[in-house]
């Protein structure tokens, strides 16, 4: 066993038996490199990732290959989920060295930190020769790893002097037109046939599309919102979508979302919801709701704890080997399916002799609308949904017969903050009790046992331990959660906590000069470049997340501190709204927000709650809640009245005429 035995990532147990002489990232190790004048060797991935397992069998379990990594270098391993600070230095460079980036990611680097070279997967005997041909270098001629380290360091550095320059204007170009002007062009970056992008692998993306669901909102652009149910739509027939389980994979590798990347990530499943749960509280369609439920189902019965809390992912391989878990032979399905039931299966799967994968196995992935199977069959609407619901269980039994893939099982506090969101929407959506207790009782959760008695916030936690500082995310989320679940409660403890943590992260990540928060709060041991997370990926940028949540504290507390932060995030961001990309989309949303002057709802009475439940399943996307028995917001000051319930909608600060009707509320909103 090597120092990883002691770690608490699951990805870097996977490698404690390794022959690699593997390190855990620290400071000390660092100082050890300098002290022995050896090169880092620094190797990143995750717990789900396909080809991360691949090069630990070809590369890292060899004893030929570890016995030369060891000789010449300090091999680290780096979990990404846990270190996103290290991994976003060592990507930008990968970035900056080679135009393209990915996981696993095996970056060399000086004894400082410095990277000098940097790339993805390699094949035993190209690594080898890598290994061999580093080494030689750095023994012979140190002076040239020595200038492309500089050169390394100084393109990280000017990523961000070029990018952010906030402009010394007083006002914000943040209006109706700049902001439709700025969105109207994101129709350049959809596939109207197939949804998603223009583009494969193609990725879920939900940020994304959670704009152009505010946007049609406020432009009435129809196309926005069909663009949007489109992709949807394809998704939860298509193959990245478990028709057994729930749930979806992270990207299919194909245009048409057939075949999955087959790893399952706690973070795209949250935001899913989510989504899908704007997508229904504005189109009522029965497969979102089905498909909210599906996934939660899936999320409680494979990734949630023992206690509370969820864990990160599921594998994509199992018995090492990609989706053995989830395809099927057409000889499987005909053995485990009766007549009518496989009947229906086949023409609603396609299931033919060849199948739809790899050696004649089969993706489940809806060719067909069960209304055509049905008319194809000659039975009723009600036959068909009955026997491919029937047909849907037994192969989920059948199927958890098999080795399931392995999880991820830590604890992140961002991602499990996105599930919280995930859980207000899709009660806020569908109206169900339970998901407004789990999304309680996981905001509980992470304030109990990863906040602690100063207020400052931890990134994991496992094995009832908590180890590493949080970062950006883990606020920015924490964050957004807490102020969704004051909106579903009334309970002004959360909202309180959320204020205190934004006041803690303004303290410790902000950058004023720069006008942006950093990623790694100021306290952590410094890194080999600053970053700051301003890209919408897979998961929003934690910027922009800031920059809604103190948009809203700002109106809940009265406070224009937090809007003066937010107006210098968004002018430091100028360059940026040039020109439109999907990289900006949840920037768009605050500046949706900013543009058309959110629109504060206060509800009072005894009955403030289930009003607001109402409320609260229309979408509403620039609407903030607040409301209860008590005036303990300024908003609430003088609007409880002992004998009635009554909804005030207040615009630009002033609040229009008191009622008690949900649709006159409406009518107030909307006009």
């Amino acid at each position: 066993m090597n120092d990883l035995a002691r770690a608490s990532s699951p990805y870097l147990l996977q490698h404690a038996n390794n022959p690699v002489d593997w390190k855990e990232w620290s400071p000390e190790i660092l100082k050890t490199a300098q002290k022995e004048n050896k090169l880092l060797l620094i190797s990143i991935g995750y717990a789900a990732c396909h080809w991360c397992h691949v090069m630990e069998k070809e590369c890292f379990k060899n004893d030929e290959v570890a016995a030369v990594m060891n000789r010449y270098f300090i091999p680290i391993k780096v979990d990404r989920e846990e270190r996103p600070d290290i991994d976003k230095v060592y990507m930008d460079a990968a970035q900056l060295i080679n135009r393209q980036a990915g996981w696993p990611l095996n970056a060399f680097a000086l004894p400082d930190g410095r990277p000098f070279f940097a790339g993805t997967y390699f094949p035993k005997s190209n690594w080898l020769e890598i290994l061999e041909k580093i080494a030689q270098v750095y023994a012979e001629t140190p002076d040239k790893i020595q200038a492309t380290a500089d050169q390394v360091s100084e393109g990280l550095d000017n990523i961000n002097i070029d990018r952010f320059k906030a402009e010394n204007s007083k006002t914000s170009d943040f209006t109706y037109n700049r902001y439709r002007e700025i969105g109207e062009n994101w129709s350049n970056y959809v596939d109207f046939r197939f949804g998603g992008f223009k583009r494969a692998p193609k990725f879920p993306f939900p940020a994304f599309w959670s704009f152009l669901l505010q946007y049609q909102y406020i432009t009435d652009d129809k196309d926005a919102l069909q663009a949007t149910k489109n992709t949807l739509d394809q998704m939860i027939e298509g193959g990245i979508y478990d028709h057994l389980g729930g749930g979806f994979a992270r990207y299919a590798v194909d245009e048409y979302w057939k075949v999955p990347h087959f790893e399952k990530m706690l973070y795209d499943n949250a935001q899913l919801i989510s989504l899908m749960a704007h997508a229904y509280k504005l189109t009522r369609q029965k497969n979102y709701q089905m498909a909210i439920q599906a996934t939660i189902q899936f999320i409680d019965e494979e990734l949630k704890a023992e206690h509370q809390g969820y864990y990160s992912s599921l594998n994509a391989d199992s018995e090492g080997e990609e989706g053995k878990f989830y395809v099927w032979q057409k000889s499987e399905l005909e053995q485990t399916l009766c007549n009518d039931e496989f009947a229906v299966c086949e023409l609603y799967y396609q299931i033919s002799k060849n199948g739809n994968w790899e050696d004649g196995k089969h993706i489940l992935h809806a060719h067909k609308k069960i209304e055509a199977v049905a008319k194809n069959l000659e039975i009723t609407m009600y036959e068909a949904e009955n026997s491919l619901w029937r047909a849907q269980e037994k192969l989920k039994k059948e199927r958890n017969n098999r080795i399931k893939p392995s999880c991820d099982d830590k604890q992140l506090t961002a991602w499990n903050a996105l599930l919280v969101s995930g859980f207000v929407d899709a009660f806020q959506a569908l109206n169900n009790e339970n998901y407004r207790q789990k999304a309680i009782d996981l905001a509980d959760f992470l304030i109990i046992n990863l906040v602690d008695d100063n207020n400052l916030l931890y990134r994991n936690f496992k094995n009832d331990k908590a180890s590493i500082s949080g970062f950006l995310d883990d606020y920015a989320f924490l964050i957004q959660a807490l102020i969704k679940v004051y909106q579903i409660t009334f309970e002004i403890n959360y909202l309180n906590k959320a204020k205190t943590l934004a006041d803690q992260s303004i303290d410790m990540f902000l950058d004023q000069k720069v006008g942006l928060f950093t990623y790694q709060n100021h306290r952590s041991d410094r890194l080999v470049s600053t970053s700051y997370e301003v890209d919408d990926n897979v998961i929003p940028s934690s910027n922009a997340v800031m920059a809604e949540n103190l948009t809203d504290l700002s109106a809940y507390f009265d406070k224009q501190h937090y809007a003066t932060i937010v107006d210098k995030m968004m002018q430091a961001l100028q360059s940026e709204f040039e020109h439109f990309s999907p990289n900006i989309s949840q920037w768009l949303q605050v500046m949706g927000k900013l543009s058309h002057n959110a629109i504060d709802i206060a509800i009072t009475g005894d009955n403030a709650q289930s009003l607001a439940d109402e409320l609260q399943k229309h979408y509403l996307p620039l609407v903030r809640y607040c409301g209860g028995n008590e005036e303990n917001l300024a908003l609430l000051k003088g609007k409880v009245k002992s004998d009635k319930s009554l909804i005030y909608v207040c615009k630009n600060k002033t609040c229009l005429a008191p009622t008690d009707s949900i649709d006159e509320a409406l009518n107030q909103i909307k006009n």
